[in-house]
């Protein structure tokens, strides 16, 4: 009786790595597909919902300035303009 021998994984594995190679080009080709064809209406909505966050520029303008007065304080001074502010 003859005994039959499977076929060596050596000649499998280079056409696996080939199909595992075209699933990945496969793959990165519809998402390149797709970054052409949505791409631009994605760069819309970001930009949209960009400009619908940001505070109004006059608040721009206060957080600014408050920045620049809390830099320029020391601790006890801003402890005194706290305790003005609440009194008043």
């Amino acid at each position: 009786m003859a005994v039959l021998r499977s076929i060596p994984d050596k000649k499998a594995s280079p056409i696996r790595d080939l199909s595992d190679q075209e699933m990945a080009l496969r793959a990165q080709i519809e998402e390149l597909e797709d970054f052409v064809v949505h791409g631009p209406e994605r760069e819309r909505q970001a930009e949209v919902e960009r400009m619908n966050t940001i505070p109004p520029p006059a608040e721009i303008e206060d957080r600014k300035r408050e920045r620049e007065f809390m830099k320029k304080l020391s601790r006890r001074e801003i402890m005194n303009e706290k305790r003005s502010q609440a009194s008043n």
